[in-house]
């Protein structure tokens, strides 16, 4: 079991171990050249944001100086690297654009944007020896791990963390549903996103509720991950000057966009109805459970 926390294991242990299981991962993803770059950062990117899910989660246990400098150690190592996704996320976002509009475009102007994408965001990746600068910040944090301070054992050493993750989504979330707008949209995807991990490290609770409850956080993280790749779509092709095809994809987008934010919606109100006291205090009676 990776990226779970065991019932009835001390939660200082289990931490220790997951977190040594993510760094390792990901050193060893930018260690190896036997797999695609692209592949090898997309991956650490993933054990990178499972890390800053289990810190959050931890929070109220570890010293705050520690906590604050490891944070930004992983900042540094997300930002170290360079971000090869660009290009094929615009290059999805379009043809899913196209999938979900009964109409579409003609073939001459979806040449055209296709021409367009092709060449989006070449030569704005990290300098080359980002890999290298992530790599060691990591391997320093994992040094680290076995001197962090951890206070507390048991749920009283990860409510608060978990609390104050829930409580940060569930605001993203009224935020956005009051102003539906794409940067107040793509503000709530990071700390949902972040909760969707958390709840991942806490299945082993209670996993016949926990795992669809999980299936249902992803597809929120899905639905505001194509929301925001739908508007970078819109600022590329407006910076590129696609035009007159820029005044026929753009209807597209809208109605897409509008369509993407009824499903976040629908899924935010359900995934977020209970008030965080009342979440945190159900996990409570879960931890308990597990462990008598």
């Amino acid at each position: 079991m990776a990226y779970r926390f065991r019932p009835g294991e001390p939660a200082e242990r289990e931490f220790s171990r997951i977190a040594a299981e993510e760094v390792d991962s990901a050193i060893e993803l930018l260690s190896t050249s036997h797999a695609a770059l692209d592949h090898r950062v997309h991956e650490t990117r993933k054990h990178l944001k499972k890390l800053r899910g289990l810190l959050a989660l931890v929070a109220g246990a570890l010293d705050p100086k520690q906590l604050g400098r490891e944070k930004e150690v992983i900042r540094g190592a997300a930002h170290a690297i360079p971000d090869l996704r660009g290009r094929a996320a615009l290059v999805e976002a379009f043809e899913a654009l196209l999938e979900h509009s009964p109409d579409g475009l003609g073939d001459d102007a979806s040449a055209r944007v296709r021409e367009v994408l092709a060449g989006a965001r070449a030569g704005k990746d990290s300098e080359p020896s980002g890999p290298a600068r992530a790599e060691a910040l990591l391997r320093g944090l994992r040094e680290r791990l076995p001197k962090l301070h951890f206070r507390g054992d048991g749920w009283d050493a990860l409510s608060p963390g978990f609390r104050a993750t829930y409580t940060r989504a569930r605001r993203a979330g009224e935020r956005a549903r009051k102003h539906p707008e794409a940067e107040c949209l793509h503000r709530f995807r990071t700390p949902a996103k972040r909760h969707l991990y958390q709840i991942q490290l806490l299945e082993e609770l209670y996993p016949e509720l926990l795992h669809p409850h999980r299936r249902e956080l992803s597809r929120l993280g899905d639905v505001l991950g194509e929301h925001h790749d739908v508007w970078l779509l819109r600022d590329e092709l407006r910076d590129a000057q696609v035009s007159p095809d820029l005044a026929t994809v753009e209807p597209l987008i809208r109605r897409r966009s509008t369509e993407l934010e009824a499903a976040a919606f629908a899924l935010e109100a359900r995934l977020f109805a209970e008030k965080p006291g009342a979440i945190t205090r159900r996990f409570a009676r879960y931890f308990a459970a597990t462990r008598l």
